[in-house]
């Protein structure tokens, strides 16, 4: 799938880079940049925007965050990966 290639190459590089206790943090709980849950999920959400426009960045946050509570309240599970 080109999704999962391309946010694990971007996640690897993530990986890569990180020192210290972040990544001692997260490889305690078996986190690493492999992503196969993008293959098995029934359904992938995309969020995209325009990076140029004004609040872009806040506007993207605001809106995952609503998309996750309503999921929540429907009782699905949830994953974020950028």
């Amino acid at each position: 799938m080109r999704i999962r290639k391309v946010c694990e190459h971007v996640e690897k590089q993530f990986y890569s880079a990180m020192k210290g206790e972040l990544k001692d943090w997260l490889l305690s709980r078996g986190l690493s940049w492999r992503k196969p849950f993008l293959e098995d999920a029934p359904i992938l959400v995309l969020v995209l925007s325009q990076t140029k426009a004004p609040y872009s960045s806040e506007s993207v946050w605001l809106a995952i965050g609503y998309i996750l509570l309503a999921l929540e309240e429907l009782g699905l599970g949830t994953v974020t990966a950028s």
